[in-house]
């Protein structure tokens, strides 16, 4: 990311007639460098001895509470911190999914983490996760909850990192001792102190100053733009590949080797499916019981860790098909066909997949996601069902729904043979067992927001325009409530510095030269 600032020099000390006052500011300035870099350093040992604390209680807990913590029960409460990220900070949030600048008036659903019942998750680092991640390939396949959850991800791991600030504090420091430094020797000699022989190095017939030499990477005599690195910011992921649809996608992390998948496959079975991007169907889904789409399984192989979910899908009307026969449908009146039910279908498609997954020879780390709920009220998407809640429910103020019910606990029984036969053939199987504490999160869905302001206009919002299974972006459905003030304040000094610190590579043409007014000088800022 880069910041061009240009700005011109207003500043002119030739109305300065006392030399002492020269050297009084040139003091003042050399100690206010020396106290930043000092406040720095205090801020960086502090930082990293908080996250050494709290790796270390992150071990302590693992150690006390594995047998009785279960990080999936639990409640959210209030975190004042607010989310890692936001819709200006992170440009992998769509705009359907742009909840704040569609017009959602309200914002306190940004200011929740998950508080497991017995134990503590801790602190999500971008940039550990990162360093673990080294040639390493993720994936998530599954519908758009799977894609809501990729992107949650990527915006976390775009933002600024407090663990690159140890570099910018050395660099402050650096730039504070040479400062005072020069300092005592100029005073004492009277006479420039640069770095290039007579005659200067000149840039609009100017001398340049030795900060601009050594900061601005001097080359051939020209006087290129200072450089700022922004190495604390955490890394930018860069798409590598994407589907006609932009449904499937494909980043890659380029300094780690790093690669994020998205694959868009929402029964994870071989699927005709006849739906637009909008969701309206010309034909039923035609889906087929015993096989399994190549889409994916063909790419299994690739990845080190997989996270497979599934569900909604499943209560779509469809044609059931098993050896290329109809065997029967799910909701298909007037078809003359066996109501076999979603039920039945998805049990059969767990079945597929985790067998697939533990007779694989390929041993990748496979997470499955359980199904999330929905929190329409009042009706469904298609009778003017709605979800303008602006909070969690407390535990025990909500039950799943019937149907909720029945596919999580599909999920559960297939999940538990499969443990049991991915044990005996070195499979390692997770569950993430997340509907419960989404389940308490009504107000984390776009709602009527994921139109532009669609109370704007009378009569613009249409039947099905409201979304309350999908996850507003800026809301994890898992529980990764992320700290992040101290990786911002870091952004911002960053900023401001990068400003002052060529203010004063500028005014020092005055102050270390003895000639010049440095006025209308032109100082170029470019930040990396």
């Amino acid at each position: 990311m880069r910041f061009d600032l240009k700005t011109t020099n207003p500043f002119s000390f030739s109305s300065l007639a006392n030399k002492r006052n020269h050297v009084f500011v040139k003091f003042v300035v050399c100690f206010l460098l020396l106290g930043l870099a000092f406040r720095l350093f205090l801020s960086t040992t502090s930082l990293q001895f908080s996250s050494d604390s709290t790796v270390n209680q992150t071990q302590i807990s693992k150690n006390n509470v594995t047998a009785e913590c279960d990080i999936f029960t639990g409640q959210w409460i209030l975190d004042p911190s607010g989310p890692f990220y936001s819709n200006e900070s992170c440009q992998d949030i769509e705009g359907h999914q742009n909840c704040m600048n569609n017009g959602r008036p309200d914002s306190k659903y940004l200011y929740w983490r998950w508080k497991p019942r017995n134990c503590e998750l801790p602190k999500f680092d971008p940039q550990r996760f990162l360093d673990l991640m080294t040639n390493k390939s993720w994936a998530f396949i599954g519908d758009s909850i799977s894609r809501n959850h990729v992107q949650s991800l990527l915006c976390s791991l775009s933002q600024p990192s407090a663990s690159g600030s140890e570099g910018f504090t050395f660099f402050v420091g650096w730039v504070a001792f040479l400062y005072c430094l020069v300092l005592p020797l100029r005073i004492v000699f009277e006479r420039p102190l640069g770095l290039c022989p007579k005659p200067y190095c000149i840039k609009r017939g100017s001398p340049v100053p030795p900060f601009y030499r050594l900061l601005g990477h001097l080359e051939n005599d020209e006087l290129p733009p200072a450089v700022i690195d922004a190495s604390f910011m955490a890394e930018q992921a860069v798409m590598v590949y994407h589907d006609k649809e932009y449904r499937s996608k494909k980043w890659h992390f380029r300094s780690h080797n790093f690669t994020l998948s998205v694959i868009w496959n929402p029964f994870l079975l071989k699927a005709a499916v006849f739906e637009d991007m909008n969701g309206v169907s010309s034909a039923d889904i035609q889906l087929h019981l015993d096989k399994l789409d190549t889409l994916w399984t063909q790419q299994y192989n690739s990845f080190d860790y997989v996270i497979i979910a599934g569900g909604k899908w499943f209560l779509k009307t469809a044609v059931y098909y098993e050896n290329n026969t109809i065997k029967g449908c799910h909701y298909c009146p007037g078809k003359n066909l066996t109501e076999l039910g979603y039920d039945h279908a998805y049990r059969k498609a767990l079945q597929l997949i985790f067998n697939f997954v533990t007779s694989s020879n390929h041993k990748a780390y496979v997470f499955f996601r359980t199904t999330t709920p929905d929190h329409f009220e009042n009706g469904e998407w298609f009778s003017g069902g709605y979800c303008n809640r602006t909070g969690p429910f407390k535990e025990g103020e909500v039950d799943l729904s019937t149907v909720d019910t029945t596919m999580h606990n599909i999920e559960l029984e297939e999940f538990e043979k499969a443990v049991a036969i991915g044990s005996e053939k070195g499979t390692t199987l997770k569950l993430l067992d997340t509907t419960h504490l989404s389940l308490l999160r009504p107000d984390g869905h776009p709602g009527p927001y994921r139109q532009f302001h669609p109370f704007a206009e009378e009569g613009k919002r249409r039947e099905g325009d409201i979304i309350c299974i999908g996850w507003v972006a800026i809301e994890a459905t898992e529980p990764l409530k992320l700290a992040r003030r101290k990786a911002e304040e870091w952004l911002y000094i960053k900023n401001i510095l990068a400003v002052a610190v060529m203010a004063v590579i500028g005014w020092s043409k005055r102050w270390l030269w003895g000639g010049g007014d440095g006025g209308g000088e032109e100082v170029e800022v470019v930040v990396i």
